[in-house]
């Protein structure tokens, strides 16, 4: 006589071990190491780990351990690339300095091309900021003239161009002469 309650089940939800364990088994396969192991391995001090630790730049596991993968991602991921001092990781972040730079120059190119495809989308702003702008040529027509006598008329022209225009305000005239 045999029981069903004791063979296993061929349901597929019953044997998936993410529903009989409370960690991921998967976690088991890697390899933990003790902090001074990690240091050894970084070829930093035992007292740099603690440091990193104590500064939450690395986080240790339940058991005290740390997965030296994840170790060295939390490294990159939480310490500045300039005060990174650890041969391992110092050569492994040394373009990030650079790749960062590049990130903020195509941030600012991309803002641009944003505002331009803005303008391109709508016409009839585009129609508004040139009546403005030729408006204020008629009206503004007498200190052009004497920009011109004064060898100052690119500049008039530049000013009425960033207002009228392209909307700029005083603050924004101010912050690009301090640049």
């Amino acid at each position: 006589m045999t029981t069903t309650q004791n063979q296993p089940s061929d349901d597929p939800e019953n044997l998936r071990p993410s529903t009989l364990l409370p960690f991921d088994p998967a976690d088991l396969v890697s390899m933990r190491v003790k902090p001074a192991q990690f240091a050894r391995m970084c070829k930093v001090s035992k007292q740099a780990v603690s440091v990193w630790i104590r500064e939450g730049k690395i986080t240790l596991g339940p058991d005290g351990l740390l997965d030296p993968v994840v170790a060295s991602r939390q490294v990159f991921e939480r310490t500045d690339p300039g005060r990174l001092r650890a041969r391992v990781f110092k050569n492994a972040v040394a373009p990030y300095g650079e790749l960062q730079a590049r990130v903020r120059e195509l941030e600012s190119q991309l803002a641009e091309m944003n505002a331009i495809r803005h303008l391109y989308m709508h016409q009839d702003e585009i129609w508004a900021r040139g009546e403005a702008f030729l408006a204020a040529l008629a009206f503004g027509f007498d200190d052009l003239a004497s920009a011109q006598l004064n060898e100052a008329l690119d500049e008039a022209l530049d000013d009425l161009w960033s207002r009228h225009f392209l909307r700029q305000t005083e603050e924004s005239f101010s912050t690009e002469d301090e640049k």
